[in-house]
C-alpha cells in the first residue's frame, strides 16, 4: 500500500506517495511536472 500526503516545495503544491511506514526513509524521487506550459 501507499499513502499519499499533501505538501509544498518553494510555495508550489506537491503530492507526496510513499510505501506505509516509510515516510521519512529516504527514498528515489520521481517529479513530474503537469501542466507549467499551458496557458
Amino acid at each position: 500500500m501507499i499513502e499519499i500526503e499533501s505538501r509544498e516545495l518553494a510555495d508550489i503544491p506537491v503530492l507526496h506517495a510513499y510505501p506505509v511506514g516509510q515516510k521519512d526513509t529516504p527514498l528515489p524521487c520521481v517529479i513530474f511536472y503537469h501542466g507549467f506550459t499551458s496557458s
